[in-house]
């Protein structure tokens, strides 16, 4: 069978109509569904119940098997995509997340509907397709081969793989946050990385200040993660998603160019700023194929520059200096007062 799907929505019928007219041209599989849910008094109550409106005309119009899920109330888009993983892997090993602005190619598509079975998630936590290198679009692909290499750091979440063994490693980070072994294992993961040593002292540096953010506005529940503060002020869910790869030593399976993305239809509302810029993928005319997974072999190097979420600037070292002064004070002040 072709990989199960898992699609999250909340409020975008434009791009979500949009996803779901290209998941309606994929090979039959069993597709799920998770919509969070605006409040009634909220602007977005009407753009929520057309999205639900159409992911029901989506169950009953496509040859996908459907299971839709609508919540009951507003969870945030953090809770609502752990949500909707868990509902997956109650009946299948492995899925594919696609998120409403998630674009992608056919080949990616392909490739996984021909291994995934084949994964073994006790090494590699997700195929991740959005390459942390924005220059490593299709747009600059001059071969016709998209190589699938090993990397302690992941892609983006967008049309990633998830799988049972993953989520347990993104619940066993959530149980060991305090745990002082955790900083260790992130800068032992780090240290694999093939990055220059400025990137990984930033690096070590955010996701140190990420692990303290998710300990103050993240609690367990019974059944999902939920923010302790305003849905919206969560530390986004992928955060801890690759705490758990660099606490249980884990390798991301990334592709060498990036085949699924962030759509370039962001006209409606996001819950964060978008300020991507590339080309589309309809002005290429492309004919590649994705390589068979490289084990054990990583990629040469990563430039992770361009990688806005890691908040690394067109000039790390004007960062790193920053945060070698900052710990230098820390170390003096802290002598200081023995």
């Amino acid at each position: 069978m072709p990989i199960p799907i898992l699609i999250v929505a909340y409020d975008r019928p434009k791009i979500t109509k949009a996803l779901l007219l290209r998941i309606k041209s994929l090979p039959p599989t069993q597709v799920f569904i998770s919509i969070d849910r605006a409040n009634k008094e909220s602007r977005r109550f009407k753009a929520n119940l057309e999205v639900i409106s159409l992911c029901e005309e989506f169950s009953l119009d496509s040859y996908h098997k459907t299971t839709i899920f609508a919540q009951q109330e507003n969870i945030g888009c953090n809770a609502n995509t752990i949500f909707g993983m868990r509902m997956l892997l109650s009946r299948y090993d492995s899925g594919l997340l696609l998120e409403d602005d998630c674009e992608f190619r056919d080949e990616y598509i392909d490739f996984l509907n021909s291994n995934y079975m084949n994964i073994d998630y006790s090494k590699y936590m997700s195929v991740t397709p959005m390459n942390p290198d924005w220059g490593k679009d299709l747009y600059h692909l001059k071969s016709k081969k998209v190589e699938v290499r090993s990397s302690p750091i992941m892609g983006g979440s967008l049309g990633m793989t998830f799988s049972r063994e993953s989520i347990r490693t993104f619940d066993l980070v959530l149980q060991n946050l305090n745990s002082d072994e955790l900083q260790e294992r992130i800068k032992r993961a780090l240290s694999r990385a093939k990055i220059n040593f400025m990137q990984r002292e930033i690096l070590e540096d955010f996701w140190n200040y990420k692990v303290s953010k998710i300990k103050r506005r993240w609690r367990l529940d019974d059944e999902t993660f939920t923010s302790s503060n305003s849905p919206q002020l969560q530390t986004g869910w992928d955060a801890i998603w690759q705490l758990g790869a660099f606490f249980e030593q884990k390798d991301f399976l990334l592709t060498s160019y990036t085949v699924a993305r962030e759509s370039l239809n962001q006209s409606e509302s996001g819950w964060h700023p978008h300020t991507f810029s590339y080309p589309s993928w309809n002005d290429l005319s492309l004919n590649f194929q994705i390589d068979s997974i490289e084990r054990g072999q990583q990629f040469y190097s990563l430039n992770l520059r361009k990688f806005d979420a890691l908040s690394i600037s067109n000039w790390p070292v004007l960062k790193y200096f920053k945060i070698y002064a900052s710990r230098t004070i820390f170390k003096l002040r802290t002598r200081k007062h023995l």
